[in-house]
């Protein structure tokens, strides 16, 4: 659809353009004058209906550095029950007796009904839960990094992204210029870097979250 899209445009522009360099060439032939006064009025009729340009975004590639390996098991989760009633008996918890690890070779999805545990899984495994029965083990020198659709909104739109940055990120070391060369490796350059973030787009916010997680 989109390349359709895109040759209906650019239809469009060769014939617009070739009916402008007509006008051009044959603006001051009087011999002529009715031709262009034509060419005129469709150019003017046609450009309020012209198809809208097609933007293709470039793919933005990025990387973030690797760490020093942690060991084999990084994350251990042993005999995990949670409820957010604890009041419930133990075989009503919406998770009971969850054991699995996680390694650096794991490449794990979670899938589930609506309710069915996910989110409160990820938050036992990150630390914002705890536990009723068993426990969750996690490699002393691990950091984990999380990002959501969501993940935009810990940022304040007022600050720029070089301000965000140095409150969120958590950067006492590094100084505005480092912090905007840190993110221009994110194709966060220019004016973008310290202008309030509510002027970014979404594509751009997204990208100064990956950039906290670097």
């Amino acid at each position: 659809m989109v390349k359709n899209q895109m040759r209906i445009y650019q239809v469009y522009c060769d014939k617009r353009a070739h009916m402008m360099e007509f006008i051009e060439k044959f603006r001051a032939n009087a011999k002529r004058a009715s031709i262009v006064q034509s060419r005129i009025k469709a150019v003017e009729k046609n450009d309020p209906e012209a198809p809208e340009e097609i933007e293709i975004e470039v793919i933005w590639r990025f990387s973030i550095p690797n760490q020093e390996p942690l060991g084999r098991l990084i994350i251990a989760i042993d005999d995990v029950s949670f409820d957010y009633n604890k009041n419930k008996s133990e075989k009503d918890f919406i998770l009971q007796k969850v054991n699995f690890g996680v390694d650096l070779d794991s490449r794990i999805g979670i899938l589930g009904a609506n309710g069915g545990g996910k989110f409160t899984l990820l938050s036992l495994i990150t630390d914002k839960l705890q536990p009723i029965f068993g426990s969750v083990s996690r490699n002393g020198r691990l950091r984990i990094g999380i990002f959501t659709q969501h993940s935009a909104d810990k940022f304040d739109l007022q600050l720029s992204a070089v301000e965000n940055m140095l409150i969120v990120a958590l950067f006492p070391s590094v100084n505005n210029q480092g912090m905007r060369s840190f993110i221009e490796k994110f194709q966060i350059q220019g004016d973008e870097a310290i202008k309030p973030m509510m002027m970014l787009s979404g594509g751009q916010k997204s990208r100064i979250a990956f950039s906290a997680l670097a």
